[in-house]
């Protein structure tokens, strides 16, 4: 599909704490039910808004998810370890100790933020690589050691061996 559309990127979200959450979401699970469990958790926690015949949402803010249940986030198919973490970067979030966009953008090492993010309970490299994908404009590929990631540069550019 690459091939297909060059240069098209996936979207990406104006608050870390969004794509912590997103991230912590698609750990270890077909991103298939990743996106369906988080279109619940929005669909269910988010506030929406009404125009015409169209319904749209937004990202549950911090308070909202500090407020649920462990068994209330698992009821939309979050296992009870990625429902903690969630609410654990949710209180992070509202107390201001998240990163913001522009202390991510502004960072002569990237590295540092990784090793900031992977100290808060559920978070390791490789979802700390995603969620700083998905807010920086020059870190555009992902977490380094995710398998999908390296086995489709190995494709796309033909090598023998994953990079």
């Amino acid at each position: 599909m690459a091939k297909q559309y060059p240069g098209l990127r996936p979207g990406r979200s104006l608050r870390l704490y969004e794509a912590i959450i997103d991230s912590i979401i698609k750990q270890r699970i077909a991103l298939k039910a990743a996106l369906r469990i988080q279109s619940r958790l929005i669909t269910s926690y988010g506030e929406h808004v009404s125009i015409g015949r169209e319904v749209f949402y937004s990202f549950p803010d911090p308070e909202r998810l500090i407020s649920l249940s462990l068994d209330r986030l698992r009821r939309i198919g979050l296992t009870r370890m990625k429902a903690q973490a969630i609410k654990n970067i949710a209180m992070t979030e509202y107390e201001g100790r998240l990163p913001s966009v522009e202390e991510i953008e502004q960072a002569e090492e990237l590295s540092s933020i990784v090793k900031e993010l992977t100290r808060l309970k559920g978070v390791g490299p490789w979802t700390a690589e995603l969620a700083i994908a998905q807010v920086h404009p020059l870190f555009p590929l992902g977490p380094r050691t995710d398998l999908a990631v390296r086995r489709g540069f190995k494709n796309y550019w033909g090598y023998r061996m994953r990079p």
